[in-house]
């Protein structure tokens, strides 16, 4: 072999061996570069007067005198002026105020309390009422929940209630979110559906009259519509159709009939049936042969 040769196959072996440690040294600074943490920044947008403002934040605590909100990928926050929460891995601690969330399995806390809300949801968070479930599936302890549930802390322990939806036009708090969603075109219809359902019809009419033991009622309201006769809850079909028995005593007979929507829209209406004694016979007082003048 001659000494070119030679020393051709030796720089050949070098450049090989540089390569390969370069690679090894470039793969080595991308891996390691990757296992650093990234660092959040949320784009916060504050409204003043019809003018809005963007900054961008990497606090973990969110803050603002004005409204303002939180867009991200897969949640959205609204919140009015005054309002401050921790934000971080899909979880939110309020802290004061009220803000409006959408979003999918976050999770929220009611002091120490954590709270997991699953599927896809719309809620109201108040410092002082807690969570208000507004729209969408939202399920809390694996169980879907009725709209307009709401999810607060009393003495130090988790209870559900009925939201008093009455609050919504009555508090400044609600107020002023209706009205901030409705200025940035984001307004629910949890808010704006306002009204119970329709009582369209009732079969027997109010001031029905009769002698019998029972009535069969038939009624039509808003479809889906949860029904409540008499105290007992009953579920109006898809077109909004429903029906129950009515056991009749002696006299008027008040039967109070309660209509509520998915939003908790609910109205009270009062139908009063009479029963009259029968003047039949009853069987057990028929005759036991036909009278004498009877002829066949």
């Amino acid at each position: 072999m001659s000494a070119k040769r030679s020393v051709k196959i030796l720089i050949v072996f070098f450049i090989i061996i540089f390569l390969a440690t370069s690679g090894y040294l470039t793969t080595s600074i991308i891996t390691n570069t990757s296992s650093v943490a990234q660092v959040t920044r949320y784009k916060i947008i504050e409204y003043n007067n019809g003018t809005s403002t963007e900054t961008l934040t990497t606090d973990k605590n969110i803050t603002s005198s004005l409204n303002f909100t939180l867009i991200g990928t897969t949640t959205q926050i609204y919140a009015l002026g005054g309002s401050s929460f921790d934000y971080a891995n899909q979880s939110i601690r309020l802290s004061s105020g009220t803000i409006f969330v959408s979003g999918k399995n976050m999770n929220f806390y009611l002091g120490n309390n954590q709270i997991t809300i699953e599927n896809d949801f719309k809620v109201i968070i108040d410092k002082e009422d807690g969570i208000i479930l507004a729209e969408g599936t939202p399920a809390y302890k694996t169980n879907i929940q009725e709209l307009n549930t709401q999810i607060t802390l009393v003495n130090n322990e988790i209870l559900t209630y009925e939201f008093d939806r009455e609050k919504l036009t009555s508090e400044d708090k609600y107020k002023n979110m209706q009205s901030f969603l409705s200025e940035l075109e984001v307004l629910p219809e949890y808010f704006s559906d306002m009204s119970p359902p329709e009582l369209v019809s009732i079969s027997p009419s109010d001031g029905f009259i009769t002698t019998d033991r029972y009535i069969r009622m038939f009624g039509y309201t808003e479809g889906n519509s949860k029904v409540e006769i008499a105290g007992e809850a009953i579920s109006s079909d898809a077109e909004g159709y429903f029906t129950k028995q009515i056991d009749l005593q002696i006299g008027a007979n008040p039967i109070n009939i309660v209509l509520k929507d998915k939003y908790g829209n609910k109205v009270l209406k009062t139908v009063v049936y009479t029963r009259k004694a029968s003047t039949a016979l009853s069987p057990t007082s028929y005759p036991t042969s036909y009278p004498a003048s009877y002829t066949n």
